[in-house]
């Protein structure tokens, strides 16, 4: 098992050894680890930079790693990722929610949601995306949102780890 820098939360161990990096956050915002694949030439590591909350919208974008060992943004085919939100700290259940490409021509790296009106204006928010299609597999993710700051759901966020 390993840890992560200071904007990269969430740990991940494995059975087997491998080495990668985690530079800083390509866009200014939080690094989640995702999860990572296996194909012939190594392994690929993905993570959602987690932007704090703006004008009531959640904003993450899709990154890997890229052969100079930094982050590259990561377009998928979805144009659409479900997700659960709540908001921090209440013990009422996640609703459904939607996070939308931003760019809905061509495959896309970035995500939005507009947080529902019934929950609208809270200071944080706890998000779960629980199946998101990355490397050809099947990952999860979780978080929490806020004004300011975004941390790791320490409860949730870990991602699968598949091997291809």
């Amino acid at each position: 098992e390993h840890e992560h820098a200071e904007k990269v939360d969430g740990s991940h161990s494995h059975e087997h050894a491998h080495g990668h990096r985690h530079d800083e956050p390509l866009f200014g915002g939080r690094l989640f680890s995702i999860g990572h694949t296996h194909h012939d030439n190594g392994a690929a590591h993905f993570h959602a930079e987690v932007m704090p909350l703006e004008d009531n919208t959640i904003r993450f974008h899709l990154l890997t790693e890229s052969p100079d060992a930094g982050l590259k943004k990561f377009p998928i085919m979805a144009k659409e990722v479900m997700g659960l939100i709540s908001v921090k700290g209440q013990e009422a259940l996640p609703a459904d929610c939607s996070f939308t490409a931003v760019d809905a021509e061509q495959p896309a790296s970035e995500f939005t949601l507009l947080i529902p009106e019934s929950i609208a204006n809270a200071e944080a928010y706890s998000v779960m995306v629980p199946d998101i299609d990355v490397g050809g597999q099947r990952q999860n993710f979780s978080f929490h949102v806020g004004q300011i700051e975004v941390t790791q759901d320490p409860a949730t966020n870990k991602g699968n780890e598949s091997n291809e």
